[in-house]
């Protein structure tokens, strides 16, 4: 009887979390994987440097990604061990990884590179190089990490999630997070957002097959939806009258989800929508919406419920204290077409 038990267990946990071992074709694309490095050693693209005004020795990582320069938090290079004694010059490397994450093919990616005591170093990544994509990943991880700590919700990210990149194909299974391209942000943090999902316990995975426009299990919907709306949390300015994702679903881009179309399958089985109803609550952009949460709010009123649905996380918003009225008037608003 015990070992019935365990068996029909097991096969009700491999029903609700199929979706984590396969690829999520549709987000991305399906993709080989591609060989980038020659060793987990990765150095900047370029190195601008300058002698220091007050002597010391510094550097600064920046992502360049078209006209934009994106300031990256560093990794710990314990610069002030390299220059103690008198040297000119040095070389050091500092793992991409902190206690939440960390980013890696078969070993652990160090940045490194070669400087001189007493400058400043700028390290310049072109965000589509290889050494681009591994900062763009460490800039979506880091992020991730950085506003959930300002935001008081980090001790929800119970465990250290392993980044695989680059992968053959961008999905979640077990606390690793597979991505085939670093430059895609809000697939990445799509991706990383599952893994928060189920630490935090926030509900039900769906499995199976899914296209972002059309409807399928309320389970998978709110899981798919919840990790995009995380992505968007992370990189997406909260007043953009036209939030969008850039790479995610190439068919579809750029994904619009201030104003979903209205081809999309409506109603709560539809992750787009999901997506769009959460972003509405935690959003500022003005649109008669009258909701503006932040992001901690709904988290702590949705983390460890194991909401089986969209309208069970919504119960959750409204009895942690959100208006019913609002809340259900963004309802109306993003799972019905009118």
């Amino acid at each position: 009887m015990r070992l019935l038990v365990i068996l029909c267990t097991l096969m009700l946990t491999s029903s609700a979390f199929g979706s984590w071992g396969e690829p999520e074709t549709d987000l991305s694309g399906s993709s080989e994987k591609r060989i980038l490095f020659s060793s987990n050693f990765v150095m900047p693209d370029q190195v601008e440097s300058s002698v220091s005004r007050d002597g010391k020795t510094s550097a600064s990582m920046v992502l360049v990604k078209g006209d934009e320069k994106i300031i990256l938090a560093m990794p710990d290079f314990n610069l002030e061990s390299k220059c103690k004694n008198g040297e000119e010059s040095f070389r050091v490397y500092a793992k991409a990884q902190t206690s939440r994450f960390s980013i890696q093919d078969r070993d652990i990616y160090e940045f490194g590179f070669e400087g001189k005591c007493g400058h400043d170093h700028r390290l310049i990544y072109d965000e589509k190089t290889p050494a681009g994509e591994l900062a763009g990943v460490w800039n979506t991880a880091k992020t991730a990490e950085e506003k959930m700590t300002d935001a008081g919700i980090i001790s929800l990210w119970k465990r250290n999630v392993s980044i695989i990149f680059p992968a053959n194909g961008d999905y979640y299974s077990g606390d690793r997070v597979r991505v085939t391209k670093g430059y895609q942000w809000d697939v990445v943090g799509h991706e990383l957002g599952h893994a928060i999902y189920d630490q935090a316990k926030m509900g039900s995975f769906g499995g199976g097959s899914h296209r972002i426009d059309e409807c399928y299990s309320e389970a998978l919907a709110l899981s798919e939806g919840w990790a995009s709306y995380f992505s968007a949390w992370l990189k997406i300015d909260r007043t953009d009258a036209d939030a969008k994702f850039e790479y995610m679903v190439p068919r579809r881009a750029p994904l619009r989800i201030e104003t979903i179309p209205a081809d999309v399958c409506q109603g709560p089985k539809n992750e787009w929508r999901v997506t769009g109803f959460l972003w509405d609550v935690l959003d500022l952009n003005d649109d008669d919406e009258q909701v503006d949460q932040t992001f901690a709010a709904i988290w702590l009123a949705t983390a460890e419920k194991r909401s089986r649905n969209i309208n069970q996380m919504k119960d959750y918003l409204i009895s942690s204290g959100m208006s019913a009225e609002k809340i259900n008037a963004l309802w109306e608003k993003n799972f019905f077409d009118r």
